[in-house]
């Protein structure tokens, strides 16, 4: 699985086998839900691109992907 954070530019080609996934939502006031979505993500399906707007710094536990 693959999480794509702001300010990287990664070229994607998504498709069936690989879909992308936004998640749009709050990323302010809204708690980590995009953390917690994203691991539901791969477990359901280790090989999506996931492309979340949070600003992660390097000590968060999805930082790493």
């Amino acid at each position: 699985m693959t999480i794509y954070v702001p300010k990287k530019i990664v070229p994607l080609t998504p498709t069936i086998q690989r879909p992308l996934f936004f998640l749009a939502g709050p990323i302010r006031g809204g708690g980590d839900w995009q953390a917690q979505m994203a691991e539901c993500i791969m477990v359901k399906d280790p090989y999506a691109y996931i492309a979340c707007p949070s600003r992660w710094d390097h000590a968060h536990r999805l930082a790493q992907h």
